[in-house]
């Protein structure tokens, strides 16, 4: 089981929109009026974490947008890298796991501040193709803090996917 290097952007788009309506329902309906509310968190947590630690082909959200909704909106595929998205998959991995402290210790307005900005990442990523997450990776490898291998096989990655998309033209 390998993290593939490339995944299908349009799939990762619509995996933010559902993101965004989860997160915001639960900003609207906090956890601790609406049990329900405690469902959506706890998938979310889990897609946040499969996505990061095993990849999307074993997350539901990322297969139902894969497998069915690509294809039932004729979305063409746009590969993308990867690397960043998982990067920008374990910050949401973090803000799951303190909505999970807020919820716990009962600090409710904390909650639904940290998933209003995780709504609003999701939406800027699912309307305007802007990934905060990728943004700052992109940050940290311009400013040297990620290692060197890193950037290499990013850059690597990158390289492939433009030198296909010039074939294609």
């Amino acid at each position: 089981m390998r993290y593939p290097e490339v995944i299908n952007q349009q799939a990762a788009r619509l995996v933010a929109f559902f993101t965004f309506t989860l997160a915001l329902l639960t900003v609207v309906f906090p956890p601790d009026q609406y049990p329900l509310s405690l469902v959506l968190l706890s998938y979310l947590t889990l897609g946040f974490f499969l996505r990061t630690f095993v990849g999307p082909a074993y997350e539901p959200t990322a297969i139902l947008a894969q497998r069915i909704w690509v294809n039932l909106f004729h979305l063409e595929e746009v590969p993308t890298n990867a690397m960043p998205k998982r990067f920008a998959q374990f910050i949401g991995c973090l803000f799951c796991l303190a909505g999970w402290i807020f919820v716990l210790t009962s600090q409710v307005e904390a909650y639904q501040i940290f998933f209003s900005i995780l709504a609003t990442f999701a939406f800027l990523e699912a309307v305007f193709n802007f990934c905060a997450g990728c943004f700052v990776f992109n940050q940290l490898i311009r400013f040297r803090l990620l290692p060197e291998r890193i950037c290499r096989e990013c850059q690597n990655i990158t390289d492939r996917l433009k030198e296909k998309a010039q074939k294609k033209i």
